[in-house]
């Protein structure tokens, strides 16, 4: 309490500056500032940019990417007021300004990343080996900072373009790959946008580095809170438009027309409906129950238990946990 009214005090009297109390809201090694300005210029692209004009000059600020731009509605023009939240670091010798938090000209605030620093569209994401765990040695063909980054690997096998993990946590274990780096990658494939994607478990580095990015439980870099998701449990109906022959990393995906649309929709994995005899075809009306989680910039529905005529099929607890794990 007495922290809370000193830290008031303080702000009322403007001897607190931005970059202190934002320390002392995060606790992060990060310096967290604010600046408050007109926009210059908006790029869309992965990641996104937007630049302020500030009394401190130019801020070139990098925001996320577009699917998660358009999702939100977010549009800046030219003129436009914005205030935008972050902290600045050092890439391939240029310094970025991160936001984590932007206010619109309308007051619309709209966050990015979490206090951790991590991308907000990232946060909840539970990946689980959908196949086989498969090691390759490969060459470092080229290496794509984002969130996620990726590394484009030469194998005995091919190209495979590998996800890695996001930036901060790239930045934080110190991974670098340089063009013709020998490095170890284990992982499993799915996928994407009718698209093979190698997802990256861990990787040995050119210097034997080992770093961890996924265990059986889903990404290292964030923990998942499960008592929001049984609380946002709801019930969808709609007949099987589609019933997908690869699993995700969420298990197989079925598509519904409902009310509102269409719907992706994740089970389990392939091996768990084959070991439970569930079966789903096009045309079938099911009723599910479970919540929305953002996929890279998606919404997919993670089924808590699905109906299909007298058959109740469960494949998630209340507490979000898995029932094939």
């Amino acid at each position: 309490m007495m922290k809370r009214i000193l830290l008031t005090a303080l702000c009322m009297t403007g001897l607190l500056s931005s970059h202190l109390l934002a320390q002392i809201e995060n606790g992060h090694k990060k310096t967290v500032v604010v600046y408050t300005g007109k926009v210059k210029s908006f790029e869309k692209a992965d990641p996104s940019w937007v630049v302020v004009k500030t009394d401190k000059g130019e801020i070139n600020t990098e925001l996320a990417p577009v699917t998660f731009i358009d999702e939100n509605k977010i549009v800046f023009a030219p003129d436009d007021d914005i205030t935008v939240k972050g902290y600045e670091i050092e890439r391939d010798g240029k310094r970025i300004f991160v936001a984590t938090e932007v206010t619109t000209k309308d007051s619309r605030v709209v966050k990015f990343r979490g206090d951790d620093f991590n991308p907000v569209w990232t946060k909840t994401t539970i990946e689980t080996p959908a196949g086989k765990i498969i090691t390759y040695t490969a060459k470092v063909k080229s290496f794509e900072k984002g969130d996620p980054a990726f590394v484009m690997l030469d194998t005995d096998k091919g190209e495979i373009n590998a996800e890695l993990a996001p930036m901060t946590f790239i930045e934080e274990n110190k991974l670098m790959f340089a063009p013709n780096d020998a490095v170890v990658v284990k992982g499993y494939e799915t996928m994407r946008d009718g698209k093979k994607v190698f997802i990256v478990n861990e990787v040995t580095t050119k210097d034997k580095h080992v770093v961890r990015l996924r265990n059986e439980r889903g990404p290292v870099w964030t923990k998942v809170t499960t008592t929001e998701k049984a609380i946002e449990a709801r019930d969808l109906t709609g007949a099987i438009t589609v019933v997908e022959e690869v699993d995700s990393p969420d298990g197989r995906l079925v598509r519904i027309k409902a009310d509102g649309g269409e719907r992706v929709i994740a089970l389990g994995p392939g091996t768990y409906l084959d070991k439970q005899h569930y079966a789903f075809k096009p045309g079938e009306t099911i009723f599910v129950k479970g919540y929305e989680v953002d996929r890279s910039g998606k919404r997919v529905f993670l089924a808590m238990e699905v109906k299909k005529g007298d058959a109740l099929w469960k494949f998630r607890r209340a507490d979000g946990t898995v029932l094939w794990e």
